[in-house]
């Protein structure tokens, strides 16, 4: 068998698979963009910009002006994964935010129990999240979070759609460091996602997997131009554990980043991830770039491009 091949039936398995009981592959995906894909997903539920809608709603309540982004995953040349991203304050204390994310797989063969081809099918999954963060401020400056979302799945002439909630919660602390900053360099988030109303996959009903996140984030400053930051991330999932995961992000010039994420249980596919981020100022706009290289063994290497955009 072809090599391409075999990943076009590893993703047809996990559409197939997954489609009647998760509203497609699309709400398992556990990474964002290039930055969250690098460290594994570690970094997802701690992040302070846009991108965390898609792990933790509360991450929203950090933002200090208009915000957007985009991420494009590169894997299998018919397949096509994208996501766009955007949110600003509202108020002093209110944020939104929303991310529209696509998966979708070019036609291909439909293959029988005797192994004949009976024809070619078509997948599209759509996901769409809109979310609101609060800044907390009577008690330790905590942020919460809320996100709605909608999931539609098609698989040929099936179609599958959706509706969640989650829920989120972020602080941060000080704590004694080896190099004495006093800068809050602990971050702890917690989250609960697809909580609601389930899907519906031809007329059966079924309800989305109700996952709990808990991360942290530390952060080591050498001195001004190097710095460090060490990520950990548990998932549970419909009351089983999925996966554990951690990450370690080292800073040059305060303008490039090296990344590499470690999955300790979970998927061996996905185990050992590795990626760079650069960040660049042009007048009020902060950009950050980011790429993260997922080895994935018999089934190639995916590769996720993704710009983050601030504006101060």
């Amino acid at each position: 068998m072809k090599f391409m091949d075999k990943k076009i039936l590893f993703l047809t398995g996990l559409l197939l698979l997954s489609a009647p009981l998760l509203c497609g592959p699309i709400v398992e995906m556990n990474s964002l963009d290039g930055k969250s894909i690098s460290l594994s997903g570690s970094s997802g539920v701690v992040e302070e910009n846009i991108s965390s809608l898609y792990f933790n709603p509360s991450g929203l309540g950090y933002m200090k002006g208009l915000e957007a982004g985009v991420s494009y995953l590169l894997w299998v040349e018919s397949s096509s994964y994208m996501s766009l991203y955007g949110g600003l304050p509202v108020s002093e204390k209110l944020s939104l935010g929303c991310y529209v994310t696509l998966f979708s797989i070019d036609p291909f063969p439909d293959i029988d129990d005797e192994g004949n081809q009976t024809g070619l099918l078509h997948s599209n999954d759509t996901m769409i999240s809109l979310g609101l963060g609060y800044q907390w401020d009577s008690f330790h400056d905590i942020k919460l979070g809320v996100a709605l979302k909608y999931l539609r799945t098609e698989l040929d002439e099936s179609t599958g759609t959706g509706f969640g909630m989650d829920l989120g919660i972020m602080t941060k602390f000080s704590i004694p460091s080896i190099i004495g900053q006093k800068k809050e360099n602990l971050s702890v988030g917690l989250s609960f996602q697809n909580i609601g109303w389930g899907q519906t996959y031809d007329r059966d009903a079924s309800s989305l997997p109700l996952t709990l996140r808990l991360g942290i984030a530390y952060e080591f400053l050498f001195y001004k131009y190097l710095s460090s930051q060490y990520y950990m991330a548990y998932k549970n999932s419909s009351l089983e554990l999925d996966e554990l995961t951690s990450g370690f992000e080292f800073g040059l010039f305060e303008m490039i980043m090296i990344r590499t994420g470690i999955k300790w249980i979970g998927r061996s596919e996905d185990s050992f991830n590795l990626g760079l981020g650069v960040k660049y100022r042009i007048s009020q706009f902060d950009l950050r770039l980011d790429y993260g290289i997922v080895p994935l063994n018999d089934l190639g290497t995916s590769h996720t491009l993704s710009l983050l955009i601030k504006v101060q």
